[in-house]
């Protein structure tokens, strides 16, 4: 981690974008519970001056999916403690006053999380008067430039490590259909990281042309995903 992953993350002036904490667990204790992973390396190491928010219901699976600690209370405690602000999901909201009632948290731990919040908020001016940045509406939503931005992001960020025997781009002159096959073909939320429209789209197109066309057929394996062979057009 601290060879591979670390790094990228630390490239460039700070500060830092916001981090989330995500859902898994390093060195057997959940991100959003870790405090030497928002301690000790992000805030202490890194100088991280902003506020974390959660993956969403990452917060809520460190006491229900890891069954890190025997009560939702005492998770709260573990995440604010350890650094996480901001809870993308409902289970801080529905748990937090019962943590603090019960003397798992404090009005101290409370305070600590809203000052790093408002101190990110005052930077971007948010109670300033009218700035630049009120100035934006829906014109500026999927315009000509934004979508043109998208682009030039999308075409600079592609990697292609081998081209065997220049297959790629593919001639459609001589290549008139694409196999779409294997358990993958139907893993949505894993394949595309749960922002799956346009997986989905292109799935329910090969289950159409499958329907319509005797060149098409979708089998099901011995697994729990079915296998789609399906010709697409090209």
């Amino acid at each position: 981690m601290q060879n591979f992953f670390i790094p990228p993350s630390t490239l460039g002036p700070p500060p830092h974008p916001l981090p989330p904490s995500s859902y898994n667990a390093v060195n057997g204790v959940p991100s959003c519970a870790n405090d030497w992973l928002l301690g000790d390396l992000l805030r202490d190491s890194w100088g991280f001056d902003g506020y974390v928010t959660s993956d969403c219901d990452a917060d809520k699976d460190v006491w229900s999916s890891h069954n890190y600690t025997k009560t939702p209370e005492e998770s709260v405690a573990l995440i604010l403690r350890a650094g996480t602000d901001v809870d993308c999901g409902v289970f801080m909201t529905q748990y937090a006053p019962s943590a603090l009632s019960k003397g798992a948290i404090t009005e101290s731990d409370i305070d600590t999380v809203l000052k790093r919040l408002f101190r990110v908020r005052l930077r971007l001016g948010h109670f300033d008067t009218r700035g630049p940045l009120d100035s934006i509406g829906m014109k500026d939503v999927c315009n000509d430039a934004g979508r043109e931005l998208a682009r030039d992001g999308a075409r600079q960020s592609i990697v292609l490590a081998k081209n065997l025997n220049s297959l790629l781009p593919l001639n459609p002159r001589k290549i008139t259909s694409a196999i779409m096959i294997g358990p993958n073909t139907f893993l949505n939320n894993t394949v595309s990281g749960a922002r799956h429209r346009a997986l989905v789209v292109a799935r329910m197109h090969a289950r159409t042309h499958a329907r319509n066309n005797d060149d098409a057929t979708a089998v099901q394996p011995l697994s729990p995903a079915p296998f789609l062979l399906t010709p697409l057009p090209l």
